[in-house]
């Protein structure tokens, strides 16, 4: 919102330099983004002229020479090709030396003397772009007559321009007056408010015989107001109006929409203005829009609307997007006579959706999306309207249209002073609150005598003890304020919160609490990281196929639908974070064949069986991750390229994770059968891990003997994870004797049984896998295990036949448990 200095200083005096009106208004919460200066280069260089005559260049037709009155004992003559330049006229007048803005290149140059076509040139009659005003270069700048030649245009026109950065809550600064409440508090003063009075004639029709509204969606429409205006006489506006409305950003189209734009910046209420002609009928209806109409509105364009559009509307169709921009079937030009004027409040949702769904954005929609009161709309009628009378010489009907489905009873808060006390950290008296509300627009709502004033003059002491508060009602533009907190936040960023004095913490430091939770989540993105893995994030929605291809689809009654989602081609919560990983894959695989490893941890979406759709879903947070291509770069010394494996991902899996991980053979729908295993902590399944099926592999195109993926519940992992700070142990003292054991086993029978025997006996330190064989020389139904065992003791170095010793216990187990045979051993 631009703010110029010049318009504001209408509403409340500006004493002090405008940089620190700027750093007042910041602390206090609005933000001075920039402060534009205008005239800052003119200095006495560029001063008010008057045109004596005109006399005609003698060597271009298309160029003049005036003769131009600057206020010094002799006139002026400069070559000019205006085509609006006349005699009589005022104008502005630079002399050389002065800095003007090229139209061409945007940039200040000093203007020097010329010669023209052989005519010399002592200065230039200057346009708003060269003067830095506005972008208009059409025709020269025209000035008020009343001004006197000489005088500095910098007295005139000089001017600064504060730039306010808002927050969305705050659409009361949409608006001049709005901003002068804001200095007014700061600088402890009164606002001037506009005066919203005008003349009504005697023989003035009454407006419920001119026209009426009908709201037909109350919920959308609060409030809508109007009348009409008869006998406009449509032009150009007055310098001033159109100086400030191009000074705060809004380009001047003529004097109706110049008063309705106006109105808008000054209050904060756009409204719009019809030609009343141009309705069809007396009756303005506000509504929804039906099925396949149309609109073109003022912008040119062709609108096609929907029934989430709300418009208004005559008997014969829409004339305009409620709250956003007005029909051209409507439009007021050079031939209007009579207006319909309006001012109304919509809901700043309606207004947001159909904005949205048209792409349509303008300054009357921005400002009702923030939510405007509905108490601005009626005086913001009568503002335009006393405007309309003065500028454009109309004649207003009696009395106004005023439908109000959304009437409210002001809001009024009472506030504490002890806790408002407690929560700035300060005392601060009643009068000392209720001067700067009163400054922002509160309203004090005074109570009558009661039973605590009797009491507190029978009892003085009473007086002294007890809680002092005050009601206030917030002011009418403020749909900010609700509670007792933000009548304290509004004192307390006026007061300033540089001011509030410093006091030491009184309380202890509360002594930190560790989330076990989320430091096995940083643990676990850190060893993945560590691994070589990159973590990904997706979108929470997917897509029905998304989830079918990895067997997450759970079923139509149990999956969640958004109801308006971003993408209509996903418009699903996902209950896997499988199909995202595999896309995430897929895409990276394509740029970088040679290898992809990545991770993700993300919230999955479900609904237990039997749960009602009006509860919530169940949301907990799952782990996956995935390698496919080759181990390692390739290099010129490698000689064959190999190939990432399910031992690959189990073995980052197995590092990643702080807990002891046990792996058995299992199904899953996105995983090839018998290259699939479930994890397990402690008996409890956490997730399953192994190599992508066909119909995985296929659907988003990733190479399927070379990708394997994992998902773990991480909220179930947790419920298994021991973060008890590990006590030290001491490095073994004795060194450890390494045997490799070949073993006959079931075929089905699965390693982690078998490791599980081994590492069981106390001299045991570790088991390792080495080879897994089927095939010529094996028994049919069985398989060939080799594990290389880690023997160590914490008493004494091991002997050959205490090795041997252990070897046999092992073995006597395997084949008592599982009917495992020792093929052969390497010591």
């Amino acid at each position: 919102m631009k703010v110029p200095i010049s318009w504001l200083s209408d509403y409340v005096d500006i004493d002090m330099p405008i940089e620190m009106l700027s750093h007042k208004l910041t602390m206090s919460g609005l933000e001075i983004g920039s402060i534009d200066t205008i005239g800052g280069d003119w200095g006495d260089l560029i001063v008010v002229g008057r045109i004596l005559e005109i006399n005609p260049h003698p060597n271009a037709d298309r160029l003049k020479v005036p003769l131009i009155d600057v206020g010094q004992e002799e006139p002026v003559s400069v070559v000019c090709g205006a085509p609006n330049i006349r005699v009589g006229q005022n104008i502005a007048y630079a002399s050389e030396g002065a800095k003007l803005t090229n139209p061409k290149t945007g940039q200040l140059e000093q203007l020097r003397k010329a010669e023209i076509r052989g005519i010399s040139s002592l200065g230039m009659v200057c346009s708003s772009m060269e003067l830095g005003i506005s972008d208009d270069h059409q025709g020269i700048l025209e000035l008020d007559q009343e001004l006197l030649p000489g005088t500095p245009l910098t007295d005139i026109l000089g001017d600064q321009i504060l730039e306010t950065e808002l927050t969305p809550n705050r659409p009361d600064c949409l608006s001049v007056v709005g901003t002068a409440y804001e200095v007014a508090a700061l600088t402890d003063q009164d606002v001037t408010y506009p005066d919203t009075s005008y003349f009504v004639g005697d023989s003035a029709d009454e407006i419920g015989s001119v026209m009426e509204v009908f709201v037909e969606e109350p919920n959308l429409c609060l409030r809508y107001t109007g009348t009409v205006v008869r006998n406009v006489q449509v032009g150009p506006s007055p310098s001033w109006l159109t100086n400030r409305l191009e000074r705060a950003g809004i380009r001047p189209i003529n004097n109706v929409v110049d008063i309705t734009n106006y109105v808008m910046m000054e209050l904060g209420q756009p409204l719009h203005a019809f030609d009343r002609a141009k309705v069809t009928g007396n009756t303005i209806y506000v509504r929804s829009a039906k099925d396949k109409e149309i609109l073109k509105t003022l912008d040119g364009q062709v609108r096609n609307l929907t029934k989430e559009t709300l418009v208004i509307a005559d008997v014969s169709g829409p004339i305009g997007l409620a709250g956003i921009m007005g029909g051209a079937n409507t439009e007021v030009d050079d031939a209007t006579n009579d207006v319909f004027l309006e001012a109304a409040n919509f809901s700043a949702s309606s207004i947001r959706q159909s904005r949205s769904l048209l792409n349509l954005n303008t300054e009357a929609s921005y400002r009702f999306e923030r939510v405007l009161q509905p108490e601005l709309a009626l005086r913001a009628l009568k503002r335009a309207t006393k405007l309309l009378v003065e500028i454009c010489n109309g004649s207003v009907t009696r009395g106004h249209i005023d439908v109000y489905p959304g009437k409210t009873e002001p809001q009024n808060i009472t506030v504490s002073l002890n806790k408002l006390g407690r929560m700035l950290g300060a005392e601060f008296s009643y009068s000392q609150v209720l001067s700067v509300l009163l400054k922002l627009g509160f309203a004090e709502l005074r109570q009558p005598s009661s039973v605590n004033d009797l009491i507190d003059t029978l009892d003085p002491s009473a007086a002294a003890n007890r809680d002092y508060s005050l009601t206030v009602t917030p002011p009418y533009w403020r749909s900010d304020i609700n509670i007792e907190e933000d009548v304290v936040e509004e004192f307390a960023r006026i007061f300033g919160y540089d001011n509030l004095p410093s006091k030491r913490l009184t309380s202890e430091v509360p002594e930190f609490t560790p989330n076990q939770y989320l430091e096995l989540k940083e643990i676990v993105r850190d060893n993945l990281v560590g691994t070589g893995m990159s973590e990904m994030v997706s979108y929470v929605v997917t897509s029905r196929e998304n989830l079918r291809t990895v067997g997450a689809w759970p079923d139509s009654e149990r999956a969640m639908k958004l109801l308006n989602p971003m993408d209509q081609t996903k418009p699903w919560l996902r209950s896997s974070l499988l199909g995202n990983l595999c896309e995430g894959l897929a895409r990276n695989h394509r740029v970088a064949p040679s290898g992809v490893r990545m991770f993700e941890i993300g919230h999955v979406f479900t609904w237990a069986m039997n749960q009602s759709h009006d509860d919530l879903p169940n949301e907990t947070e799952h782990l996956v991750g995935g390698i496919t291509g080759l181990r390692s770069n390739v290099s010129i010394w490698q000689q064959a390229e190999e190939v990432v494996d399910f031992f690959d991902l189990k073995g980052i899996l197995e590092h990643a994770l702080p807990v002891k991980l046990n792996f058995s053979p299992a199904d899953h729908p996105a995983l090839k059968p018998g290259g699939c295993a479930s994890i397990s902590v402690n008996g409890a399944e956490v997730g399953y891990i192994g190599q992508i099926n066909e119909n995985v592999a296929g659907f988003f195109e990733l190479p399927k003997d070379r990708t394997f993926i994992f998902e773990v519940d991480l909220e179930a992992l947790a419920n298994t994870y021991d973060n008890t700070p590990k006590l030290f142990e001491s490095v073994a003292r004795f060194p450890s004797s390494a045997r490799d054991i070949a073993l006959l086993a079931d075929k089905q029978r699965s390693s982690a049984e078998i490791e599980s025997i081994i590492g069981a006996h106390k001299l045991v330190e570790d088991v390792l896998p080495i080879d897994s064989y089927i095939g010529d020389g094996i028994p049919e139904g069985t398989k060939s295990l080799t594990y290389r065992i880690i023997f160590q003791s914490e008493t004494g170095t091991l002997e050959s036949g205490d090795v041997d010793k252990a070897q046999r216990q092992i073995m006597r187990s395997l084949k008592h448990q599982l009917n495992v045979d020792e093929r052969f051993h390497v010591d």
